[in-house]
């Protein structure tokens, strides 16, 4: 991967992060942003209450399969 290609990532979620006026609107952009440089098959942003470490509010992009919610609620707490 060439470095200026890493390079206009990082000044897209530079942007993105100094654009943003939703947690929503930050996770598409930063997706956006970094989606050349670092495929997924999946993406997910969340906030997190700093007190709490609990997400208060997030995106993804796919929808979450009912199958492994359990699994993945389980991870996460």
């Amino acid at each position: 991967m060439a470095s200026d290609q890493r390079a206009r990532a990082a000044a897209a979620v530079e942007r993105a992060a100094s654009d943003a006026t939703s947690v929503v609107g930050l996770c598409q952009a930063v997706h956006q942003a970094i989606a050349a440089v670092v495929p997924t098959d999946r993406w997910c942003g969340f906030a997190i209450d700093p007190a709490t470490l609990f997400a208060t509010n997030g995106y993804h992009d796919e929808g979450v399969d009912q199958q492994v919610l359990p699994r993945l609620l389980e991870l996460e707490y």
